[in-house]
């Protein structure tokens, strides 16, 4: 006999960054025209000014007096007036901070994005977007869903950048109580079996909709909440896959909305996540004192990169450096390495070897870039792979 399930689905909003949204400006294509990456932090002063502006009108300054720029005045010019009309159409004040990406060729075809953390306002003009302050604000910032179950019923909603974005509840219709047997109903040892199968049967629900929710939303890490006796039951039931991200588990209270829940695990989600970093740095550290798959510093993790011999990319946060491309072959180079080793062809300057590594593979499978403390690392190299072989 099957046991009704019953579900409630709610959308809040959708994700402001996603690594799909990272994925898809990786792809833009070479313009030669340019494409101006501006970084906005949205925040505003004691004077209630927006500091977005300060630094807009800065930047113009910058492209109607310097030399450098003066071939290409008129289009950044152009560039930030479409930044600026952005600002005033599109902007939601409710977030701190935005990345816009303006061709040079075309202000009309900006693709923006905005979220509510704050970022350090800068720019780069380039042949394709510059992702890098991306990159280190979804290091920081994980997709998470959080699922509170007891026996008959489950709650899970997704949360990034504090923000409930959607929310489930799935509850099933228990059986009745133990009736009478001399009047038709069950007996105990019967009753107990049928409520044994109904348990059964509502946790394999259970894990088909976190299966389902985390495949979905592309979830990162999920935290499971519930007695320490409805844990030990319900954990058998989840493969090893979802077990994967399973991240923490904690008890359950009594049921609260959504963000007062994830105010109690959101302190000692970090405390993991440090504690998973250090773990990588350690682990970092110890390969490379005994020269076991590793690769440190920018040439040795170039060549891990694109060989695909490379699985984790640790880069320390205060380091930034650009990089050196062959226009011939597209072999990527050291900053310093000013002509290719294949061809003898002058090589090119990259804005950030961040994003020279991210587009051999950022996203996929293939490989994971973690952005540490510089200190973290003490004398190893500031930017170092865990390798496959």
């Amino acid at each position: 006999m099957a046991v009704p399930v019953h579900k409630v689905e709610t959308e809040h909003g959708r994700p402001p960054l996603t690594v799909a949204h990272v994925q898809r400006l990786l792809e833009w294509e070479d313009d030669p025209r340019g494409v101006l990456s501006v970084y906005l932090n949205l925040a505003v002063d004691a004077t209630n000014r927006r500091h977005a502006d300060l630094d807009l009108a800065h930047w113009r300054r910058i492209f109607e007096e310097e030399p450098a720029h003066q071939g290409r005045r008129e289009p950044l010019l152009a560039a930030l007036d479409a930044v600026d009309a952005w600002l005033r159409e599109e902007y939601d004040e409710a977030n701190h901070g935005a990345a816009l990406f303006v061709p040079l060729a075309a202000p009309e075809r900006l693709l923006a994005l905005q979220f509510p953390p704050e970022i350090r306002a800068r720019w780069w003009l380039h042949r394709r977007p510059v992702v890098r302050p991306l990159l280190e604000l979804l290091d920081e910032v994980r997709h998470t869903l959080v699922v509170e179950i007891d026996r008959e019923r489950m709650r899970a909603f997704g949360v990034v950048f504090d923000c409930v974005l959607y929310e489930t509840a799935v509850e099933g219709e228990p059986y009745p109580v133990v009736h009478d047997v001399h009047a038709g109903g069950y007996s105990q040892a019967r009753y107990q079996r049928r409520k044994d199968e109904e348990a059964h049967h509502f946790w394999k629900e259970f894990v088909e909709e976190i299966e389902r929710l985390v495949q979905r939303h592309r979830v990162d890490a999920w935290v499971l909440l519930a007695t320490e006796e409805n844990q030990a039951e319900f954990l058998p039931y989840v493969p090893e896959a979802l077990r994967a991200k399973l991240t923490l588990t904690g008890p359950i209270e009594a049921y609260a909305p959504p963000h007062e829940v994830w105010a109690r695990v959101r302190t000692a989600l970090a405390a993991h996540w440090k504690e998973e970093t250090m773990d990588l740095v350690r682990t970092y550290q110890d390969r490379l004192a005994h020269r076991y798959r590793v690769a440190a510093g920018d040439a040795e993790v170039l060549a891990a990169v694109l060989e695909g011999r490379a699985e984790t990319v640790l880069v320390a946060r205060e380091v930034e450096r650009g990089a050196r491309r062959c226009p011939r072959c597209g072999y990527v180079f050291p900053v310093d390495v000013e002509r290719c080793t294949f061809d003898d062809a002058a090589t090119e300057r990259e804005p950030d070897l961040v994003d020279v590594l991210a587009h051999f593979g950022y996203g996929k499978p293939t490989w994971r870039l973690r952005f540490v403390k510089r200190e973290w690392l003490g004398s190893a190299p500031d930017v170092g792979a865990l390798l496959r072989f």
